[in-house]
């Protein structure tokens, strides 16, 4: 991805440089919480040329990324949905704060919300998102729980009774002072609804608008 300073800066007056930033974006989804790599083949993956290579788990990823990274001058991470939930006894024993605390390492900056982010209602995913322990059975991982330090969106996220928007709808990150880069992430092509109290409604093929 590549931006002009000059188109995205404020006219001053005074010449600009017009040279566009290179900006490398890493992307990731489905995670689901899988901190240590998945048994049999499903932890391997074969190359181009034949190589078979062990993969997955949060170790792997993390070299991954930072591969990339060193690749760019600059570079960002972003998720894109269902880095939590449905996931493995590592993560979710622990309400999947472990899973949070490996984004955060990693420096995500924004990920959408996918629907598994809201396998455990509207409320629980506010607590992952802002901190604080489980009023299920309190903090069980880290104390206290801190909460992601990227932002979760959601463009298309209501709260049922007043249609205002139930998660920051896009995000701006400036790069080098300058803000290249906005993001907006709809929850797929329905318009889920939000309201308070229990889950009633979550179809997960095509996102039916759900009640929380």
């Amino acid at each position: 991805m590549t931006v002009s300073p000059a188109a995205a800066a404020a006219p001053s007056g005074g010449g600009q440089d017009n040279k566009p930033l290179s900006l490398r974006l890493i992307g990731i989804n489905d995670f689901h919480g899988n901190l240590q790599p998945p048994q049999g083949s499903d932890g391997v993956v074969f190359l181009r040329d034949g190589t078979k290579v062990t993969a997955g788990g949060g170790a792997y990823m993390a070299t991954h990324i930072k591969q990339l990274r060193r690749q760019a001058h600059d570079s960002l991470l972003v998720g894109v949905g269902d880095l939590i939930g449905a996931s493995p006894l590592e993560s979710a024993l622990f309400h999947d704060e472990p899973t949070v605390d490996l984004m955060n390492q990693l420096d995500m900056k924004a990920s959408s919300v996918g629907n598994h982010e809201f396998d455990k209602g509207y409320k629980e995913l506010e607590r992952i998102q802002n901190g604080g322990c489980s009023p299920v059975d309190g903090c069980r991982f880290d104390h206290p729980y801190r909460g992601a330090r990227f932002r979760y969106l959601g463009a298309n996220v209501t709260f049922k009774d007043s249609g205002k928007n139930a998660l920051p709808p896009y995000w701006i990150q400036r790069v080098n002072g300058i803000p290249d880069f906005a993001a907006v992430h709809p929850l797929k092509r329905k318009r889920p609804r939000i309201a308070p109290g229990p889950l009633t409604c979550a179809h997960s093929a095509g996102f039916e608008p759900a009640t929380f």
